[in-house]
């Protein structure tokens, strides 16, 4: 009778031990914690400083979780996938980043108001988030006044497949396709 008591005692313990054990730690996300690193493509005909004055992120996006598209209009946040900091402030800073690397002659800060500013950079993310277990979308709009006073505008949309349900991947490859656009846009400057 002893033993029973002491095994139906070891075993309880054992169960409340196991639904008391924490809950599994949310997966954090950031897109700066690597440094950019050398660009195959850089832009030595510039010199200058550039403010990066604006990365608008739309409201539904600007989320502490990673989003994931699951109908045509109908949009759920992941509980486990998380950005470390507001996605407006991971993509400011890489993009501050990524323009410094693309434009080695050029001063690049991050909104800072600057009065003898020599270029201005706004840019509007409207879609950075997964389409599907495997797929993603990076999407966005930008603005530039060039140090001759002109303004150039465009546009990219992205889509990459990623393993079914391997989140570091996805914020990888959305990581290299914002490097690559913001890269490109660099490029464009005269």
């Amino acid at each position: 009778m002893r033993t029973l008591v002491i095994s139906a005692t070891a075993l309880l313990s054992l169960l409340l031990a196991g639904c008391a054990s924490p809950p599994k730690q949310a997966n954090q996300y950031s897109l700066v914690a690597s440094p950019v690193g050398e660009l195959a493509n850089v832009n030595n005909d510039v010199s200058g400083m550039m403010e990066v004055r604006r990365v608008l992120v739309a409201d539904y996006l600007d989320d502490p979780r990673l989003m994931a598209q699951v109908g045509d209009n109908k949009l759920l946040s992941l509980p486990r996938q998380r950005w470390a900091s507001p996605l407006s402030r991971e993509l400011a800073a890489l993009t501050v980043e990524t323009m410094s690397h693309a434009l080695p002659q050029v001063k690049v800060l991050n909104g800072a108001d600057l009065e003898h500013e020599t270029m201005l950079f706004d840019v509007e993310v409207n879609r950075f988030h997964l389409i599907s277990d495997s797929q993603l979308r990076v999407a966005g709009r930008y603005q530039i006044k060039q140090a001759n006073g002109d303004y150039v505008t465009g546009e990219f949309l992205r889509e990459a497949s990623f393993s079914p349900g391997n989140y570091d991947e996805a914020v990888s490859q959305m990581r290299s396709i914002w490097i690559e656009e913001i890269t490109k846009v660099a490029l464009t400057i005269k």
